[in-house]
């Protein structure tokens, strides 16, 4: 099977050969080999080991066992513990527990069913089964059962009137009743994409209508946190801290011992990561962490001094962090998302990351992600966005540093599900040369977005120019005094010439900045060349990409979109000075 895959990989990486922009070097035959090594050694590297599988207290069946034990399978019982129950009397827990939710298991086959179930976004989904022990660290977990050119199964639960995709094959596990209690009202979070705004409202209004059918029937807050508790106590799922050895239960249950209602707390902490460049830890901004337990899950984002919440719960919560957003996702194998199971644990968790771990590659290329996708662009087009046509951006965060490459994008991968549309190979960089490059390659991919065929034709100065200028058009808005390496015919500083007023005077190597009074480092062994040309946006320089695929029909298009710039007669001065040797 693995001989399979790289016969797989080799396929794919020879077809897209052509359709692939490798920035700074080329990927050439003799590091081809070596770069489906690395993909395997990814693929098989940290896979995580099931823990112990549980019994599922939120079964149907254990629900019902759970409410005979607080009645005493007395159906008139008006009480447990002094709590009402006002309308389940004459009733049996067969007619009153009945499915809420299924527990469920996908089975995708191709890339392109695996992005279908994750256009729900009203539904967490694991690679994990949510009956077994998650085990707390990094990597990720694969079933041995699915063929290595698959998927690994996704586990997630929904209520049993929630649409499934036909498409897909799933498997119902079981049938569960989840004793949800009123939820806290929630504030809007302002670090939502529009899209997400929408799917937060759907599922808090599924949560409450569902609570509200429970209360109607009967069920108040004071039995659901009852019935939760005996579900627990009697799978062997009760913490030993919410028992209380002093007390014996009023249920009549035998030798069983009285719960503890535990009061409701607020899951929160902080996530940084330590900026190699800068010098100092930077919060995680729109990371969202997720934290739940069984078959109830909640989320919160991380806003830019790393702070998080999410809503309250009443016992201990296992804190899980994917590095991915609704329209991106980072990889870290072939199959392999990057991601980190955090604590089990009834208090706060921060995670400050430091220099060395892996995961503080993997902040960096996300934070540069969740710029372009989410944050202030100066006007410029997104990447390419997660929608029912169009699958989530998929970056590959490499760990080799012998690939030839600091990165790659290849929108035909991301759209014939052949692999991810980026790689990224910096680790072990600094935190400003990983952000930037995460930026030029998006650039890529918001080229070929809105240019296609044209993009795909372009001449790589062209290309490569335009990806350089927004990598430091954005890179610089972190980063402020960030200057990329340029050179003539191919990663030329075309666009940073024609937006900073600056020039390069004498021999040497600085770049003097006219506008701002500043001197920047510039890369040695350019020649003596005076820009005098400004006043053009970032963006008026992408709209002039549009029907383009030359170097030279780009300079002709910048001269007609600001025609009233007193400086645009200068631009063959800059032209021929990048489109020459």
């Amino acid at each position: 099977m693995k001989h399979y895959r790289k016969i797989r990989l080799l396929t794919v990486l020879i077809l897209l050969g052509l359709l692939t922009f490798s920035c700074q070097d080329e990927i050439n035959e003799e590091n081809l080999n070596s770069l489906v090594e690395e993909k395997q050694a990814e693929d098989e590297s940290n896979p995580i080991q099931l823990g112990e599988k549980l019994e599922n207290p939120y079964s149907v069946s254990n629900m019902r066992k759970a409410l005979d034990n607080l009645t005493g399978g007395n159906a008139k019982v008006t009480s447990v513990n002094g709590a009402k129950i006002s309308s389940i009397n004459n009733t049996t827990s067969e007619e009153l527990i009945t499915a809420t939710h299924y527990y469920i298991k996908f089975k995708p086959k191709t890339e392109e069913e695996l992005d279908l179930i994750k256009q729900d976004t009203l539904l967490y989904f694991f690679d994990y089964p949510l009956d077994h022990v998650a085990i707390e660290g990094d990597g990720t977990y694969r079933d041995p059962e699915v063929a290595d050119d698959q998927p690994t199964y996704q586990y997630t639960y929904a209520t049993i009137d929630h649409p499934l995709p036909e498409t897909v094959k799933y498997e119902i596990l079981e049938e569960l009743f989840i004793p949800q209690e009123e939820e806290d009202e929630e504030e809007t979070n302002d670090l939502l994409s529009e899209e997400e705004q929408v799917a937060y409202q759907q599922k808090l209004s599924t949560v409450k209508k569902a609570v509200t059918l429970k209360i109607e029937n009967g069920i108040n807050n004071d039995i659901l946190i009852a019935l939760e508790e005996e579900a627990l106590r009697i799978t062997g799922n009760l913490e030993e801290e919410q028992i209380d050895p002093n007390e014996e239960k009023t249920t009549g249950v035998q030798g069983a011992k009285r719960w503890r209602r535990p009061s409701k707390w607020t899951p929160e902490g902080y996530i940084r990561v330590y900026d190699t460049t800068l010098k100092k830890w930077i919060g995680l901004e729109g990371v969202k962490v997720r934290v739940g337990r069984w078959f109830t899950w909640r989320h919160g984002f991380v806003n830019s001094n790393g702070y998080y919440s999410t809503a309250r719960f009443r016992r201990s919560v296992r804190y899980k962090m994917d590095w991915e957003r609704h329209h991106f996702a980072l990889r870290s194998g072939f199959w392999a998302s990057a991601q980190y199971t955090g604590p089990y644990r009834r208090g706060t968790w921060d995670w400050m990351i430091g220099n060395g771990d892996r995961h503080q590659y993997y902040a960096t290329i996300f934070r540069a992600a969740h710029h372009y996708y989410y944050k202030d662009i100066k006007g410029l087009r997104r990447p390419p966005q997660n929608t029912f046509w169009k699958s989530q951006m998929r970056i590959r965060a490499s760990r080799s540093q012998d690939a030839g490459s600091g990165g790659s994008h290849a929108g035909v991968r991301r759209v014939w599900g052949l692999g991810d549309g980026i790689y990224i190979y910096t680790y072990g960089r600094s935190s400003s040369q990983t952000y930037a490059t995460t930026i030029h390659e998006l650039a890529h991919a918001s080229h070929w977005n809105f240019q296609r065929i044209n993009h795909n034709v372009s001449k790589l100065i062209l290309a490569e120019s335009w990806a350089r200028g927004v990598q430091w058009e954005l890179t610089r808005m972190v980063y402020t005094n960030y200057v990329p390496q340029y050179s003539t015919l191919g990663y030329t500083g075309f666009v940073q010439d024609l937006i900073d007023r600056a020039g390069i005077t004498k021999s040497t190597n600085l770049y003097y900045d006219k506008a701002e009074g500043k001197t920047l480092r510039r890369p040695t062994g350019f020649k003596n060349y005076t820009d005098n040309v400004s006043g053009f946006t970032i963006r008026q320089l992408e709209d002039a990409l549009k029907g383009i695929n030359t170097f030279n029909g780009w300079r002709n298009q910048i001269k007609s979109i600001n025609p009233n710039n007193p400086t645009k007669e200068n631009i063959d001065e800059t032209y021929n000075f990048w489109n020459n040797q």
